[in-house]
């Protein structure tokens, strides 16, 4: 991951001089819930997340967890918007 900033402040008539390392490895995205009792249902995707993954994370890491009842909800991106969910 790359964290460091692409521009910097100096002193008047001083430069910035900073490292900056190099990108190493692949895209990770991570996927999380977030409840009141803190972070759950982690998973963790090598790349960018795309509807088949989002399905694969309701179904199989989410979904599972969920109590009858249990009330949720999700930050829509064009990935979460499939024409067709599978029913619990």
């Amino acid at each position: 991951m790359r964290y460091t900033r692409r521009y910097g402040r100096a002193p008047g008539g001083q430069r910035v001089d900073a490292a900056v390392p190099l990108r190493n490895g692949p895209n990770v995205t991570l996927v999380a819930a977030l409840s009141a009792q803190g972070v759950e249902a982690v998973m963790e995707l090598d790349g960018a997340l795309n509807t088949a993954s989002f399905a694969v994370y309701l179904e199989q890491v989410l979904g599972p967890g969920l109590q009858p009842g249990t009330w949720w909800s999700w930050i829509t991106g064009r990935c979460t918007r499939p024409t067709a969910w599978p029913s619990w």
